[in-house]
């Protein structure tokens, strides 16, 4: 379980189970938003970041590349364009359009660069 990371540990992140980063990061440094509709989108868009059919991401570089919206298509096997035909995970096209249309990626992603930019400067934190 993830419970303190050191800067020193953050390797460890990226090697960890998925739905145990998900689970840390849903219940402890994401902020809390009071539309339960947004915030199932928002724990949405971040199962599908983590949980893609490509893997995890394995630094915080590829996190920030995985919340493109061509990049997460990508990542589900498919393209993100309305005119061509969904090649991918079946169903997928259909989420990650739900997670675009209601613009829950940059918010996500601007979350996710402060949780990590508070362990790169304090060198701790607490999940």
């Amino acid at each position: 379980m993830l419970n303190t990371i050191e800067n020193a540990d953050l390797a460890r992140v990226w090697a960890s189970d998925p739905a145990v980063l998900i689970s840390a990061l849903l219940g402890s440094h994401l902020r809390k938003i009071t539309d339960p509709e947004r915030a199932e989108l928002r724990e949405l868009a971040l199962r599908l970041v983590l949980q893609s059919p490509a893997g995890m991401p394995a630094s915080f570089a590829e996190l920030i590349e995985a919340t493109a919206t061509h990049r997460l298509a990508e990542r589900w096997g498919g393209t993100h364009d309305p005119r061509a035909v969904w090649t991918g995970v079946r169903g997928a096209d259909r989420l990650i359009t739900n997670v675009v249309d209601a613009d829950v990626l940059p918010g996500l992603l601007a979350e996710l660069t402060n949780l990590f930019y508070d362990w790169a400067v304090t060198g701790r934190t607490a999940l």
